[in-house]
């Protein structure tokens, strides 16, 4: 990625002068707000995305209201949800952008469903009574497999620029 833009800095200064306790930076992942800024920036100006131009002031939003959002009541936590929510759908839908680890945590939900069926089925074609175990050892293999194989799918988009 180019190095930041005016817009990018203004916004991590708008985020940098809130004060935001640790447990806050990471409950509302402010890291990766900025992080999509960058893209959203990127995309906007250099692709000519025009949802992206739009979404910059939806980012802009954020940043500027990010203080009422932290400390705010519970239904404007809920609103920067679904505002930062909007941004990430984008990102993911429409420039193939994945969050850290999310082909893990996809691979392992469906490896561990996938094992837990083959594991009954084996146990139950072996004719094991106890298909408990064939349930136990097919899970913990397709959770296995799952976090092997979403891993190698994560560092494969990890060189592209495919993370946020």
């Amino acid at each position: 990625m180019q190095t930041e833009s005016e817009w990018t800095q203004k916004i991590a200064k708008q985020v940098a002068m809130i004060k935001i306790s640790p447990k806050d930076y990471k409950f509302f992942q402010i890291e990766r707000f900025l992080r999509a800024d960058q893209r959203i920036d990127y995309y906007a100006d250099i692709e000519n995305c025009e949802d992206c131009s739009l979404l910059k002031k939806a980012a802009e939003d954020i940043s500027s209201n990010l203080e009422m959002y932290i400390n705010g009541a519970p239904a404007s936590k809920v609103e920067y949800e679904k505002k930062f929510d909007v941004i990430l759908h984008h990102l993911n839908t429409n420039h193939k952008l994945a969050q850290n680890s999310y082909f893990v945590v996809i691979f392992s939900l469906v490896g561990m469903l996938v094992g837990a069926a083959l594991g009954v089925t084996i146990a139950m074609l072996l004719g094991i009574e106890d298909v408990k175990i064939g349930v136990l050892m097919g899970w913990a293999l397709g959770l296995i497999a799952g976090i092997i194989i979403g891993q190698r799918k994560d560092n494969k988009v990890k060189p592209k620029g495919g993370e946020l």
